[in-house]
């Protein structure tokens, strides 16, 4: 899941909070990014930060346990049986035609 950007204003569960900066991080904020514009600048570092950290545990999550085993796919065990995997998919028709209409979202 992307980390959402917000946009102004903030919605209406948006919550005041105390947070104490190192001084010098803090004159670095105050000179790079306009006062009207910090509560959004410091917003969206977090929501960009939060969303490293869950790339991070998912990658570590896939260490310990991965996703994909030569068990589970037997069929796909040499480069060859790869090439003639990934040359079926490309021969079978498909749904994905760049010149096909986009469908409207309200039908």
């Amino acid at each position: 899941m992307p980390a959402q950007i917000l946009t102004h204003p903030f919605p209406e569960s948006a919550t005041e909070i105390r947070v104490l900066f190192p001084a010098l991080l803090l004159d670095e904020l105050t000179q790079q990014v306009p006062h009207q514009e910090r509560d959004r600048f410091i917003a969206d570092s977090v929501a960009r930060e939060l969303q490293r950290l869950r790339l991070a545990e998912a990658v570590s999550r896939l260490r310990d346990e991965p996703a994909w085993t030569d068990a589970h796919h037997p069929a796909l065990m040499t480069v060859g049986d790869v090439n003639r995997y990934v040359q079926n998919l490309r021969e079978r028709p498909s749904s994905y035609d760049l010149n096909a209409a986009i469908p409207n979202a309200d039908e």
